[in-house]
């Protein structure tokens, strides 16, 4: 009895193993990065390129539930200017770079005027596990969603920092300029989020669109990052 169960379950899991299918995905293709730091801030999203190996698990050949995984490499960067901040013996206040003064800002206690630009990128590599469902559209044609958690690690970049002051009394412009890595300013070097996957394959040709977000947030900022990739993918 026992070594019937055993040989139905290893017939069982052959048939499993047969019907599911492995495929692999090299990918290339662009992202943009936006942060609500930028979106207040003048800011602005920069296009990057990103690449990759995409690898998924079908429990059935054209259609149905899966799982996708993979490795990627993406580079985060975004860019931006700071309002001035207007320094004064009881305080200081924001100006708007168009030179705008607010209301309450008494012009007699400002004794320096300062603002900087930034450019900040980061290169990740991205581990996300997906959940997936496929729809067979036509004949080597299917549409799949995805839905899962991702992990990332910074493995490089750089943070850009250029400052002026303008100093009321004297009348003159400072400058300054700094680089440094950019996971020393605030941005997380291990990055956990959330990964939402659209894509169409038309003989075994495949288009991607990413939607993701850092749940680990820096500060109370949320990063957002699209990205549109195509890629070929082979069956194991």
């Amino acid at each position: 009895m026992k070594r019937n169960v055993l040989l139905l379950f290893v017939l069982l899991l052959i048939t499993m193993t047969v019907r599911a299918q492995f495929h692999i995905t090299p990918e290339v293709g662009v992202s943009m990065f936006k942060t609500d730091y930028s979106t207040s801030d003048n800011g602005k999203a920069i296009v990057s390129p990103c690449i990759g190996i995409g690898v998924d698990y079908s429990f059935k050949e054209d259609a149905g539930w899966g799982l996708s995984s993979g490795l990627y490499f993406y580079q985060k960067r975004d860019a931006g200017e700071s309002s001035g901040i207007w320094f004064g013996e009881n305080g200081y206040w924001p100006l708007d770079w168009k030179g705008n003064i607010g209301s309450k800002v008494n012009v007699d206690e400002i004794t320096k005027i300062d603002g900087f630009e930034y450019d900040s990128q980061r290169s990740y590599l991205q581990l996300p596990v997906l959940v997936t469902y496929t729809w067979k559209l036509a004949q080597n044609t299917g549409l799949s969603l995805g839905v899962g958690p991702y992990v990332a690690l910074g493995i490089a970049g750089k943070h850009k920092v250029k400052g002026q002051t303008y100093d009321m009394e004297t009348g003159e412009f400072s400058y300054s300029e700094k680089e440094n890595s950019p996971f020393e300013f605030n941005y997380k070097r291990f990055e956990v989020g959330l990964s939402t996957m659209i894509s169409l394959e038309v003989n075994h040709w495949v288009t991607k669109v990413n939607y993701e977000t850092n749940l680990n947030r820096r500060d109370r900022y949320k990063d957002n990052l699209i990205s549109l990739g195509i890629g070929y993918r082979f069956s194991l």
